[in-house]
């Protein structure tokens, strides 16, 4: 079967299981003082919708490594997953937010010559504190966007964290810039926040690359939704680059998706 064909399936096998929401109103953010003839002075960017409201989030990932020369462990690929997922708040774990995700992935992959396909399934919890960070061990440095400021903020005022990660090639501290650029209504009239993304590391190497350098830079935008308290969309672009003598890995990272909200509903 067609993987365009079979992706199709699989949406409308998933969309069929799930309930039409109730007539409840998303809460919006009271801390804003903003009206349809104007801007606020500042927003919250932090995710604090309540556990009435689920999302369905639809994405498209990007992975392709390319090799010159000969680096163990690495070899040239193109990955590209396709994706369609429910999330929501859950319950609070002292610093940490839980958040339930349920959906399915394809993979395409293009490797040594030969191309497979593989589908995903998964049902399980994420937690993350108020910043953004991941509970446990130190993860892939996109997957960290966005990073929350932990105050308000205003356009043009920028915050930059800092964060542990660890890639394939190597890990240490990454660091980030976010800046809200603009802000405009929809045609819903709900507020919005365009949102510009930097992220830049020098990485240790793993053993394959020892003596050498392994960089990460990067970024892009989020659409966030100032009522809904949750980015909207967002568009991403990372490469990170490993050298050694005349030897380097190319990983090239790409993240395109959206969310659709949907309230009134405890469960998917």
């Amino acid at each position: 079967m067609p993987t365009k064909i079979l992706y199709l399936l699989i949406i409308v096998a998933i969309c069929s299981c799930t309930n039409k929401p109730a007539n409840e109103s998303i809460e919006t953010n009271k801390g804003q003082a903003a009206s349809l003839t104007g801007f606020p002075d500042s927003v919250v960017i932090a995710p604090l919708y309540p556990d009435t409201v689920f999302f369905m989030v639809e994405a498209e990932l990007g992975d392709e490594i390319q090799v010159k020369g000969n680096v163990e462990g690495f070899r040239n690929r193109i990955k590209t997953t396709r994706e369609l997922y429910f999330q929501r708040f859950v319950e609070k774990q002292g610093r940490f937010r839980v958040i339930h995700a349920v959906g399915t992935g394809i993979e395409d992959i293009h490797e040594g010559g030969k191309q497979t396909h593989d589908i995903k399934r998964y049902n399980d919890t994420i937690k993350f504190d108020e910043i953004g960070y991941f509970a446990g061990d130190p993860g892939d440095p996109v997957e960290l966007i966005p990073l929350y400021p932990g105050h308000m903020v205003s356009k043009g005022q920028y915050w930059m964290p800092t964060a542990p990660v660890k890639i394939g090639l190597g890990q240490g501290l990454a660091k980030y810039k976010f800046i809200i650029d603009s802000f405009y209504y929809d045609e819903k009239n709900t507020l919005l926040a365009r949102m510009q993304i930097e992220v830049n590391a020098d990485l240790e190497p793993v053993a394959a690359l020892k003596g050498g350098k392994v960089t990460v830079s990067g970024g892009g935008w989020i659409i966030w939704d100032c009522t809904i308290n949750q980015r909207r969309e967002t568009h991403l672009k990372a490469v990170y680059l490993g050298t050694k003598n005349n030897n380097e890995v190319r990983q090239i990272i790409t993240v395109d998706d959206k969310l659709n909200a949907h309230s009134g509903k405890k469960y998917f």
